[in-house]
């Protein structure tokens, strides 16, 4: 065997309990630059930013990218600048990073491969 190649998401890790929780760092974030009157608007407004982010770059890994949803959500307020996405992304990221913990036995399969 020369290789191994898999998608960690829900492989290594559970995917869903990371986004949850950078998601709601996300809210809390964005919530301080703009004028956010619930958690389901928040979602509405990152169903809103992704559809559009989807659309322009259809095909393509970039329309996985959590920057141009930022950007995007950014823009549809009225309140972009770059300073504010990348603390944004950070304020997701940084907590999906710290809530990711890998599955039983993962350790053990990435020792032996």
């Amino acid at each position: 065997m020369k290789a191994v190649i898999f998608d960690i998401d829900d492989t290594l890790y559970p995917y869903d309990v990371c986004d949850k929780a950078g998601m709601r760092s996300l809210y809390d974030t964005f919530c301080g630059y703009a004028n956010i009157s619930s958690y389901e608007e928040f979602e509405l407004l990152t169903a809103q930013a992704k559809k559009a982010v989807k659309s322009r770059t259809e095909n393509t890994a970039a329309s996985h990218n959590r920057m141009l949803y930022v950007q995007t959500m950014c823009e549809l307020k009225g309140i972009f600048s770059p300073e504010k996405c990348i603390r944004l992304y950070d304020s997701y990221w940084n907590i999906f990073l710290d809530n990711m913990r890998l599955f039983v036995g993962a350790a053990e399969l990435l020792e032996e491969l």
